[in-house]
């Protein structure tokens, strides 16, 4: 793989990754994803990691 592909492949799983979080946060407060406040989207984020973190 050459370098230049490695950042926006880094970029596609990131953003999976805060789509997974905040989708999962927005089911757990009963909210669709597009109603979280930016407080709540770094909580979501924060907890995804955490999450992560725990399982490996």
């Amino acid at each position: 793989m050459s370098r230049k592909s490695q950042p926006s492949k880094h970029l596609a799983i990131r953003t999976i990754f805060v789509d997974e979080a905040r989708k999962a946060f927005a089911k757990a407060v009963g909210k669709r994803v597009d109603e979280l406040t930016q407080q709540e989207k770094n909580v979501a984020l924060v907890n995804h990691m955490v999450e992560r973190i725990n399982h490996e």
